[in-house]
């Protein structure tokens, strides 16, 4: 399974269906540097980019509307990612 596919589906499960997720990953797995920037990239903000696609963005939006108005602030994509980052983290 593709790399960046198995680490978006880890992610959407934590952030969206905030299911609690370990994630376990061995020097030996690490087989090239973008893999590295990657785990780099989610350890350091908990996300990577240009991970998602619009059809991510809908469930995300969708699950983060209802966060964003109780909380007062702007239905935007980028209020809607913070929420959902926060979750996930």
């Amino acid at each position: 399974v593709d790399f960046k596919k198995k680490l978006k589906e880890i992610l959407k499960k934590t952030g969206i269906n905030q299911i609690p997720v370990s994630f376990l990953i061995v020097d030996t797995q690490i087989f090239s540097e973008l893999l590295l920037e990657d785990v780099n990239n989610c350890l350091n903000t908990g996300d990577v980019p240009d991970l998602y696609k619009e059809e991510d963005w809908v469930e995300i939006r969708n699950k983060f509307r209802s966060e964003c108005q109780m909380k007062n602030i702007g239905e935007t994509d980028t209020n809607f990612f913070n929420c959902f980052l926060s979750s996930v983290r």
